[in-house]
């Protein structure tokens, strides 16, 4: 005999008989005193969500149910992860409860299965989907003792007006027979980014489909807009008018997931014509949304029961727990000024490490180690002590990682980059950061998908889900390495590639996890795949070309201003500036990570050497400084969440299976296309002596496996995830990142004495930015060569004219024939003399000129001839 198991159980609601018996009963109880029982209630609308969101709400429509000659149970609900055009029904002969097992009306499956419009439902779909689940419970419990009703499960799919209509014809008998009793499984209004879907009505206005600021200013807020379109829903499942309805959907677009249970109801009750109308219950909201962020964070999902009856219309818009009182405000301020002191004393703490460890020259600890382990025992501490309001206080949200802790990091790491080592190694960088991202975010998806439906831990998630923890995952963030190989002078070949992979692979990672999270809840076929492609490159390239737009912009603004001469407001603009490239980039619904990143490259590219001295000194280190404390913040909140956030759902064997996938999927990204980059080469270089020049050799291969730690952007984009099983997602991905900062991070130093690789590689000269360094003697030497000029009598134009005069020699070589001194980090901008060409019109067609002769130098000669001759000022 099939059994279909209580997959959902232990999760969405109580495992435990007796835990689940007391909040069924606790449910019940809590609904409004006014008896609902009446004899003529034979449909109820129910929500399906976690028991903790719509348990109290269902309570209303179970309690109202007439019992009274009741022979079977009808349950329609929509089906979540199974593409299906028409119905289908269940092939099992029980339903598995914690409080005991339903039957299954196998004779009425058969009649129904005989009209030859029904599907079977295999067997993983019906253990994947919640939406009937979740109503057995409640029934089980409220049916009456010693009963053996059984049910009538159906799964209905993606229905058209027509398939709708003859599907409730095909019910309508059944449903005027009055022994049978119908559960339709519906949630309303699933609102936010992560479902596509933030329909916005205002009062006296036309509606905004698609609501694209992070704030609505001038009408009522979100949460009364959403209440709004809801209730027009429930005023035409009132009306009984089936189009109507269909029409509704089809004008607002309502994400009401039960939206076709509901219609094939609606179609049968118009067919038979049967007297009596819906009254709605109670209604609910997961989250009082008031900004279209907080719609993506929150997911609003709005909750009603129906019963077709006359009753008490009740109408009850709540917070998330309406039993927790607020807080005052006065000690809600000094909850937050506590809990802000906790991670500032940790940042200081980490810091303050940081300093102890580089002075003492120990190279195998790093801080963001120590700020992981100071926030776990931090974290460990806030949790054992009493209350939970500083508990809550200290875990933050998820806009804050994009908003204000992630932009930094990217802009520091566009404006710090080594562009001449980056272009030397450009192909190998693109490699790994594109094409390793999507092998390792589709091997970590594939396999975690395929743990996962085994079934061993009851973690259902659909392949749309395991794919965006891939792209999570793929994120990685070698700081901890990058600073080691800093300070033993490893290769710089080595460091390039892995910092370079590192910075373009974040911005794919994010790309692709936002492109997949337009696939939630949707069937995936064939086109999508071509579609997700198309929504990726779309996204990525129009991102880019905003950044740059935007860098390119700034450049010229500063080199036909003289703001140069006010170096505070030229610093600020330049910021802001690069902030704007970020928020309107999200804004334009593409994305804000990929526009900031390129911005921060074009900027130091171009815009760096229109600056004054001053402001180059001042953006430099404000980025390095913003980048470090946005870093160490978020892996002290990376120790803290791990022991403050009470709703993470830790499995270990997920845990362990995650972290084996992690490692397998670097092992697939790194060593394959290893070995295709050297085969290039050896193809490039078959006719020259140096045929090993750029290989990777197998110790720099290893190497780059073992650099793939997963940090801040991994971190960022967990916080993210939403779901039924985000609990258990963002956890599994929290440890990972733990354990690979830790594990790799912690041994980079031995694996260098392992591998061989050469340290203490000279560097390459640069000039330097440093104004002063600090000797042993404790005295201040001057260093830089450019003295800092004086804004306020208005010298910048001249010392600056002057000390590019005297070192006027360095520039008559283009930049991609320049020895090592015009590095990215120079500040001295290599431009081509006038000799070189006299007319930005020869320039241009010098440059086209060389393309067939050097089609890997043809940019980087267009870029010196044309580009920097027009972005640049000269005359500075």
């Amino acid at each position: 005999m099939s059994t279909r198991l209580a997959t959902h159980a232990g999760s969405w609601y109580p495992k435990s008989r007796s835990s689940l018996v007391a909040q069924l009963e606790s449910f019940i109880d809590d609904t409004d005193p006014v008896d609902h029982a009446r004899t003529d209630c034979r449909i109820i609308i129910s929500p399906h969500a976690g028991y903790s969101y719509s348990g109290p709400t269902a309570a209303y429509g179970f309690k109202a149910l007439d019992w009274t000659g009741i022979k079977r149970v009808f349950i329609l609900g929509p089906s979540h992860h199974f593409y299906l055009r028409g119905c289908a029904l269940s092939r099992c002969e029980t339903y598995a409860t914690p409080l005991g097992n339903l039957r299954i009306d196998t004779a009425m499956i058969e009649e129904l299965s005989s009209t030859t419009e029904f599907d079977n439902m295999a067997h993983d779909v019906d253990q994947d989907e919640h939406s009937i689940e979740m109503q057995l419970p409640y029934l089980k419990h409220v049916m009456p003792e010693q009963s053996d009703i059984p049910l009538v499960p159906i799964l209905v799919g993606n229905l058209d007006f027509e398939a709708e209509v003859k599907y409730g014809k095909i019910l309508s008998s059944y449903l005027q027979d009055s022994s049978n009793l119908f559960v339709i499984s519906s949630d309303f209004c699933h609102w936010g980014d992560r479902f596509s879907y933030t329909y916005y009505q205002p009062v006296d206005a036309a509606p905004i489909k698609r609501a694209t600021t992070r704030s609505i200013s001038g009408g009522r807020p979100i949460w009364q807009s959403i209440e709004s379109v809801d209730r027009e829903g429930m005023d035409l499942i009132i009306s009984g008018s089936h189009r109507d309805f269909a029409e509704y959907l089809k004008r607002t677009k309502n994400t009401i997931c039960g939206r076709h249970p509901i219609g094939v109801i609606l179609a049968a009750i118009e067919h038979m014509s049967l007297p009596g109308k819906f009254t709605f219950l109670d209604y609910k909201q997961s989250n009082q949304v008031t900004s279209v962020t907080d719609g993506s964070a929150g997911a609003l999902v709005a909750m009603l029961i129906v019963k077709l009856a006359n009753a008490i219309l009740k109408r009850d818009v709540e917070a998330d727990d309406p039993d927790v009182e607020p807080l005052d405000p006065s000690v809600e301020e000094v909850y937050q000024s506590w809990a802000l002191l906790i991670v500032i004393v940790l940042l200081i703490g980490a810091l303050c490490t940081s300093y102890f460890l580089q002075a003492r020259k120990i190279r195998a600890v790093h801080e963001t180690v120590i700020s992981i382990f100071g926030g776990m025992v931090v974290g460990l501490a806030v949790r054992l002590s009493p209350g939970q309001d500083i508990q809550k206080l200290v875990t933050f949200k998820y806009t804050y990682f994009f908003n204000i802790l992630l932009p930094p990091i990217i802009l520091n790491s566009g404006y710090e980059l080594h562009q001449a080592n980056f272009f030397r190694n450009f192909g190998t960088i693109l490699t790994f950061a594109f094409l390793g991202t999507f092998i390792s975010a589709i091997v970590i998806g594939i396999l975690v998908f395929l743990w996962t439906s085994i079934g061993i831990e009851s973690i259902p998630i659909t392949l749309v889900e395991a794919l965006s923890v891939g792209a999570t995952l793929s994120a990685t963030d070698p700081v901890t390495v990058l600073s080691i190989f800093t300070s033993y002078k490893v290769d710089p070949k080595l460091y390039t590639i892995i910092f370079g992979e590192s910075l373009l692979n974040d911005a794919v990672s994010i790309v692709m996890f936002e492109t997949l999270s337009k696939f939630h809840g949707e069937p995936m076929h064939i086109g999508s795949v071509f579609r997700g492609f198309g929504i990726f490159l779309v996204t990525f390239f129009v991102s880019l070309v905003i950044g740059i737009g935007i860098g390119l912009g700034t450049a010229l603004m500063l080199k036909h201003s003289h703001l140069r001469r006010f170096p505070q407001i030229e610093g600020c603009l330049i910021l802001l500036l690069a902030y704007s490239s970020y928020f309107f980039s999200n804004g334009c619904h593409m994305s804000g990570i990929v526009s900031l990143l390129f911005c921060g490259i074009t900027l130091k590219h171009y815009a760096y050497f229109n600056m004054s001295r001053r402001t180059q000194l001042s953006t430099k280190y404000l980025f390095q400084l913003l980048a470090q404390l946005a870093e160490n913040f978020i892996f002290i909140y990376l120790g803290l969440s791990l022991f403050t956030e009470i709703d993470l759902i830790y499995k270990p064997m997920f845990i362990l299976v995650t972290t084996v996938a992690v490692c397998c999927a670097r092992y697939a990204a790194v060593f394959p296309l290893s070995s295709l980059i050297n085969i290039v080469l050896r193809h490039k270089n078959r006719n020259t002596v140096a045929t090993a020049d750029g290989e990777l050799s197998n110790a720099y291969q290893v190497m780059l496996f073992w650099a793939g730690l997963r940090g801040a952007v991994g971190v960022a984009l967990a916080a993210g995830l939403e779901g039924e099983f985000a609990a258990t997602l963002k956890a599994t991905i929290l440890v990972v990142v733990v354990l690979t900062v830790i594990v790799f991070g912690g041994t980079i130093g031995q694996m260098l004495q392992i591998l061989g690789i050469r340290t203490q590689v000279p560097q390459e000269e640069e000039v330097s930015d440093d104004e002063f360094d600090v000797e042993e003697g404790g005295r201040l030497a001057p260093q830089s060569s450019l003295p800092l000029p004086s804004s306020a009598n208005g010298r910048d134009r001249q010392e600056d004219r002057a000390a590019l005069n005297r070192i006027k020699p360095a520039q008559t070589l283009p930049l991609s024939r320049m020895d090592s001194a015009e590095s990215s980090s120079s500040d001295l901008p290599p431009m081509a003399t006038p000799a070189q060409s006299t007319t930005l019109l020869g320039s241009f067609k010098d440059a086209l000129h060389s393309m067939p002769e050097d089609r890997g130098q043809w940019f980087l000669d267009f870029d010196d001839r044309v580009l920097k001759p027009v972005l640049l000022d000269r005359q500075k």
